[in-house]
Protein backbone atom coordinates (compact mmCIF):
# COMPACT_ATOMS: atom_id res chain seq x y z
CA UNK A 1 0.00 0.00 0.00
CA UNK A 2 1.37 3.21 -1.44
CA UNK A 3 1.88 6.21 1.68
CA UNK A 4 0.66 9.63 0.34
CA UNK A 5 0.97 13.00 2.38
CA UNK A 6 -0.89 15.66 1.50
CA UNK A 7 -0.06 19.44 2.99
CA UNK A 8 -2.93 21.43 2.60
CA UNK A 9 -3.98 24.83 4.76
CA UNK A 10 -7.80 24.27 3.44
CA UNK A 11 -8.91 21.65 5.87
CA UNK A 12 -12.06 20.97 3.64
CA UNK A 13 -9.71 19.98 0.72
CA UNK A 14 -7.69 17.53 2.96
CA UNK A 15 -10.75 15.83 4.20
CA UNK A 16 -12.08 15.36 0.55
CA UNK A 17 -9.58 14.43 -1.02
CA UNK A 18 -8.34 12.11 1.28
CA UNK A 19 -11.21 10.49 1.33
CA UNK A 20 -11.36 9.76 -2.20
CA UNK A 21 -7.61 8.20 -2.00
CA UNK A 22 -8.60 6.01 1.04
CA UNK A 23 -10.94 4.62 -1.29
CA UNK A 24 -9.04 3.65 -3.48
CA UNK A 25 -7.05 1.73 -1.45
CA UNK A 26 -3.81 4.39 -0.66
CA UNK A 27 -2.60 4.92 3.13
CA UNK A 28 -3.59 8.66 3.60
CA UNK A 29 -1.90 11.47 5.98
CA UNK A 30 -3.37 15.01 5.90
CA UNK A 31 -1.43 18.07 6.96
CA UNK A 32 -2.90 21.54 7.31
CA UNK A 33 -0.14 23.07 9.44
CA UNK A 34 2.72 23.28 6.95
CA UNK A 35 5.31 23.92 9.46
CA UNK A 36 5.39 20.79 10.45
CA UNK A 37 5.97 18.88 7.11
CA UNK A 38 9.39 17.94 7.55
CA UNK A 39 8.29 16.46 11.21
CA UNK A 40 5.86 14.05 9.10
CA UNK A 41 7.89 13.37 6.76
CA UNK A 42 10.23 11.18 8.73
CA UNK A 43 7.90 9.78 11.25
CA UNK A 44 5.02 8.94 8.33
CA UNK A 45 7.73 8.14 5.42
CA UNK A 46 5.27 9.21 2.38
CA UNK A 47 5.81 7.84 -1.45
CA UNK A 48 4.38 10.68 -2.82
CA UNK A 49 3.43 14.18 -1.34
CA UNK A 50 0.55 16.76 -2.72
CA UNK A 51 1.88 19.93 -1.33
CA UNK A 52 -0.21 23.02 -2.00
CA UNK A 53 1.83 25.88 -3.31
CA UNK A 54 -0.10 28.75 -1.73
CA UNK A 55 -0.06 27.87 2.13
CA UNK A 56 -0.54 30.50 4.85
CA UNK A 57 2.61 32.03 6.08
CA UNK A 58 4.73 29.40 2.91
CA UNK A 59 5.59 28.43 0.03
CA UNK A 60 4.66 24.89 -1.12
CA UNK A 61 7.50 25.35 -4.03
CA UNK A 62 10.60 26.01 -1.21
CA UNK A 63 8.79 22.89 1.53
CA UNK A 64 9.50 20.99 -2.02
CA UNK A 65 13.13 22.24 -2.59
CA UNK A 66 13.96 21.26 0.72
CA UNK A 67 12.97 18.23 0.54
CA UNK A 68 14.51 17.59 -2.90
CA UNK A 69 18.11 18.79 -1.29
CA UNK A 70 17.55 16.69 1.40
CA UNK A 71 19.54 13.17 0.74
CA UNK A 72 16.89 11.48 2.85
CA UNK A 73 14.17 12.69 1.59
CA UNK A 74 14.84 13.47 -2.62
CA UNK A 75 13.16 10.54 -3.71
CA UNK A 76 10.27 11.01 -2.41
CA UNK A 77 7.61 11.88 -5.55
CA UNK A 78 6.17 15.53 -5.16
CA UNK A 79 3.31 16.91 -7.26
CA UNK A 80 2.87 20.59 -6.91
CA UNK A 81 -0.60 22.20 -7.20
CA UNK A 82 -2.06 25.66 -7.29
CA UNK A 83 -5.46 27.13 -8.31
CA UNK A 84 -2.89 29.87 -9.63
CA UNK A 85 -2.09 28.50 -13.46
CA UNK A 86 1.17 30.45 -14.13
CA UNK A 87 2.86 28.19 -11.59
CA UNK A 88 2.00 25.30 -14.04
CA UNK A 89 5.79 26.06 -15.86
CA UNK A 90 7.94 26.70 -13.12
CA UNK A 91 7.28 23.29 -10.75
CA UNK A 92 10.32 21.61 -12.30
CA UNK A 93 12.80 24.44 -11.09
CA UNK A 94 11.54 23.48 -7.80
CA UNK A 95 12.11 20.07 -7.99
CA UNK A 96 8.88 18.58 -8.32
CA UNK A 97 8.09 15.80 -10.19
CA UNK A 98 4.58 16.83 -11.12
CA UNK A 99 2.02 19.71 -11.29
CA UNK A 100 -2.34 19.89 -10.81
CA UNK A 101 -4.36 22.82 -11.65
CA UNK A 102 -6.80 23.47 -8.99
CA UNK A 103 -9.30 22.54 -9.06
CA UNK A 104 -9.30 19.06 -10.35
CA UNK A 105 -11.08 16.07 -11.16
CA UNK A 106 -10.69 12.63 -9.30
CA UNK A 107 -10.02 11.05 -12.54
CA UNK A 108 -6.81 13.13 -13.17
CA UNK A 109 -5.59 13.24 -9.99
CA UNK A 110 -6.01 8.88 -10.03
CA UNK A 111 -3.97 9.17 -13.22
CA UNK A 112 -1.23 11.42 -11.79
CA UNK A 113 -0.74 9.33 -8.93
CA UNK A 114 -0.54 6.41 -10.50
CA UNK A 115 1.85 7.60 -13.37
CA UNK A 116 4.34 9.25 -10.48
CA UNK A 117 4.08 5.91 -8.54
CA UNK A 118 4.54 3.44 -11.20
CA UNK A 119 7.63 5.46 -12.59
Amino acid sequence: MFKILIVDDDEDLLESVGRILKIKGFDIQGLSKPEKTFEIVGIFKPDLIILDITLCDHDGRDICRKLKLNPETKAIKIILYSANHDHENDYIEFGADGFLKKPFQSVHLFETIDFHLSV
